[in-house]
């Protein structure tokens, strides 16, 4: 009873230990600790495998001799009976020479307990213990190394997992880096012609009226302003994106009435939105407080939001955009609109950078993919959030702000 009480204690102890971290070293050095101590013996060390399974690397380990075997490759050609039953998954004992240490300081022979670390993908190392030779392992000690060994393959995985994932993750913030600068150092070099251009169509418009175009001139020009004039929007939205990413955008907070501050924007989209048989709807909370936040800002982002509502409501449906204060502290803004559904799987992605749901814009004009990314980040910036709802042909976006200063 005192024995099994004692082997269930090592094994709950050192699982917990092997679970509590990913860190590859600190586990298998605490099962070579915590084993070889509990068990005893003169040594008990772990061997990981090379890929080619040509050798062990004796990685890890816990002893009471003067000298280490760690560092040293065990050669599997050189043992083949012993790594052909590891290979199978078998756990052994015999009585062999160790050919790893020096001979003046080990008995001639000694009594040794090997257990392979493998899992249902294959076997990634091997577990040694070394006893007296006339002393042997008993069967719970041999059932306790095993588990114990089966736990170190469990573990092994999940730290070589999470390094992977690490290293993916690293490799991605730097591609998205070397993406963004790139961005950044395009957008500039291209907003100088294209702002030469414009004002050169700009000037040529005004000739007109001393030196008459001809309708098709006049026709021509103004294609060349709008792409101009959308070229230089989609550049202004990448610079401002990468400043809000960059976090290098600091402007002063103001004290904002929410309904003044909007009353321009709404009046303009509700002109936009009458000449495609939508409706624009706004409802304020009588008890909305006064803002401290960045005007410019905020109303940018209402802005994106209206835009994007615009652009994907089919004729004869509504918008509704409401604001209600959320104790004294924080408030919330919606913007719906009806006739529209956003599938589960798309309601993250619409925020990513260039991101366009598929056949989704019944106005056939266009975009960049930028909007829902730039609001995201102004409103993380204003140290808010924006999320967004989608149920059968309604959509809902959602933006929760301070009404205190956060920035």
């Amino acid at each position: 009873m005192e024995r099994s009480l004692q082997f269930e204690s090592i094994l709950r102890r050192l699982t917990h230990q092997i679970r509590a971290t990913l860190d590859e070293k600190q586990i298998l050095q605490t099962v070579v600790n915590e084993l070889g101590k509990f068990l005893g013996v003169l040594f008990c060390n772990v061997g990981l495998y090379d890929s080619r399974r040509t050798y062990s690397l004796i990685s890890y380990e816990y002893t009471t001799l003067s000298t280490s075997g760690v560092g040293a490759r065990v050669w599997m050609r050189d043992f083949p009976l012993f790594y052909e039953q590891l290979w199978r998954g078998w756990c052994f004992q015999l009585c062999a020479r160790d050919r790893q240490r020096d001979p003046n300081t080990l008995p001639p022979y000694l009594t040794k307990l090997a257990c392979p670390i493998a899992d249902d993908q294959g076997i990634l190392g091997d577990l040694w213990l070394a006893r007296p030779p006339e002393e042997s392992f008993s069967d719970w000690e041999i059932d306790l190394a095993q588990q114990m060994a089966a736990q170190c393959a469990i573990a092994l995985r999940q730290a070589r997992l999470y390094l992977s994932s690490q290293a993916q993750v690293t490799e991605l913030k730097k591609l998205s880096q070397i993406r963004d600068n790139f961005l950044a150092a395009v957008s500039h070099e291209l907003r100088t012609p294209l702002t030469s251009i414009s004002l050169s169509v700009h000037l040529l418009k005004l000739s007109h009226q001393v030196s008459p175009l001809t309708p098709k001139q006049i026709q021509y020009l103004e294609v060349l302003e709008q792409a101009c004039e959308r070229e230089i929007s989609l550049i202004n939205d990448l610079l401002d994106l990468q400043t809000l990413l960059g976090d290098r955008l600091k402007l002063p907070s103001e004290k904002v009435n929410l309904p003044f501050l909007l009353a321009p924007l709404i009046n303009r989209f509700q002109d936009q939105m009458r000449k495609r048989q939508q409706t624009l709807q706004v409802h304020w909370d009588p008890h909305l407080p006064y803002l401290h936040t960045h005007p410019r800002l905020l109303e940018r982002l209402v802005c994106e939001l209206l835009t994007n509502a615009h652009k994907f409501t089919p004729a004869g449906e509504h918008i509704v955009l409401e604001a209600v204060a959320l104790g004294s502290d924080r408030w919330e803004l919606r913007l719906t609109n009806t006739g529209t559904t956003i599938p589960l799987e798309e309601q993250e992605r619409i925020f990513e950078q260039f991101y366009r749901i598929p056949h989704s814009d019944p106005w056939q004009q266009g975009g960049t993919g930028l909007g829902l990314a730039l609001a995201q980040a102004i409103a993380n910036h204003l140290g808010g959030s924006l999320q967004v709802e989608s149920t059968a042909h309604q959509t809902t976006f959602i933006l929760r702000l301070p009404a205190a200063e956060s920035c």
